[in-house]
């Protein structure tokens, strides 16, 4: 008999007892997570729109430069033409602090700032002074487009010895006038056909801005003239003016008081009145 009965049973050849065994680790995987695939295309789009918007940008300024450089050499030529050294390279002209179709012109030297309808073409400022020997300072600024405008400029100081004198196409004034007998009505000498010249108010704010118009055969015409106080240290009073000479049916005095926009139209009374009303201290 067998010690142990249990292990008289018949044990099939080479059998495991552990059971079959195991597989090889991770067999027929890759070893660690797989690889996932990278989307390059926003990477892509976000270049290309960071290199549009560099490009623009370098564009913008390189055009905002240009305008600029522009704007300083079409004012440095006016200043040049005129002869004016004293001021070429300090004024500007822009298109956007005026209302309208207006431009704005600003002048450090002459401490002046104003605006003008586009159509009155480019400024130009020139010496004023008629002679050399002149003390002072006396400046005239004109319009390439619109002649019949000037304004002019005199320091207090100013003073010729030329007997020459301020005119209506050459106009300052070193003291704003006095504007105590201010009257909208024409005052005249002569009466009727014989009326030889003629003055009369327009508006007045006294001691600070003053419009008259004056007719006269020695003008040879008419005369819109405005004055500005501008508190200015160069040139504290200036005066601008508007300058048509007799012709057509307008060839009197007498003529002109009876018809008084014939020569010089609303439009240009109107543009010439927002003129003078615009000159500042710049």
């Amino acid at each position: 008999m067998h010690p142990y009965p249990q292990d008289e049973q018949q044990q099939p050849p080479n059998q495991n007892q552990m059971g079959p065994a195991p597989m090889p680790f991770n067999y027929g995987h890759p070893v660690g997570s797989p690889k996932k695939k990278v989307n390059w295309l926003p990477w892509i789009i976000c270049g290309v729109l960071l290199l549009v918007i560099i490009i623009s940008g370098v564009a913008y300024v390189a055009s905002r430069d240009a305008a600029g450089s522009n704007d300083k050499n079409t004012v440095g030529n006016a200043s040049d033409t005129a002869n004016n050294s004293a001021v070429a390279g300090s004024n500007t002209t822009t298109a956007n602090a005026c209302p309208g179709q207006q431009k704005q012109y600003t002048n450090k030297s002459v401490q002046v700032q104003f605006c003008y309808p586009a159509a009155w073409g480019s400024v130009a400022v020139a010496n004023g002074q008629f002679d050399p020997s002149d003390s002072g300072t006396r400046s005239l600024i004109t319009f390439s487009g619109q002649p019949a405008v000037h304004l002019g400029l005199a320091s207090t100081d100013w003073s010729t010895d030329t007997g020459k004198a301020p005119s209506c196409q050459n106009p300052s004034v070193q003291k704003f006038p006095d504007t105590t007998n201010f009257s909208p009505k024409w005052a005249t000498q002569g009466t009727g056909s014989q009326i030889s010249s003629a003055l009369r108010g327009l508006e007045v704010v006294p001691d600070s801005y003053l419009m008259q118009e004056e007719v006269s055969a020695a003008l040879g015409g008419v005369c819109l003239e405005g004055y500005m106080a501008t508190g200015s240290t160069v040139y504290p009073d200036v005066e601008a003016t508007f300058y048509a000479v007799f012709g057509g049916k307008i060839t009197t005095s007498a003529a002109h008081i009876n018809s008084p926009t014939t020569l010089i139209s609303v439009a240009d009374r109107t543009n010439f009145t927002n003129f003078v009303k615009s000159i500042a201290k710049y």
